[in-house]
């Protein structure tokens, strides 16, 4: 992919090259684009670190995060409201 982009983590950093070097993905972007979900009454956005698309222009937001933040209860509480509106707005 002929960019150089500036992400948020070494976690990121790091992943770029598995998409880089990869033979399945076309191209990425990092956080591609903002959603709104709603969590405990509340309004809240969530930007995915990824935008990846493979050759078959099947397109997936990635999100980056520490294995310590993903076992977190609150975390699997807000990402399945996140997964739930994102879906929505991909109409999948």
């Amino acid at each position: 992919m002929d960019a150089v982009y500036t992400v948020e983590s070494f976690l990121n950093f790091d992943i770029c090259f598995h998409f880089e070097y990869s033979p399945t993905v076309l191209s990425y972007t990092p956080c591609p684009q903002e959603f709104y979900y709603i969590f405990n009454r509340h309004l809240c956005k969530f930007t995915p670190s990824f935008k990846v698309t493979n050759h078959f222009d099947d397109i997936q937001f990635v999100e980056v995060n520490k294995n310590s933040r993903i076992r977190q209860k609150k975390f699997k509480e807000k990402f399945a409201a996140i997964k739930l509106e994102v879906c929505k707005a991909a109409a999948y």
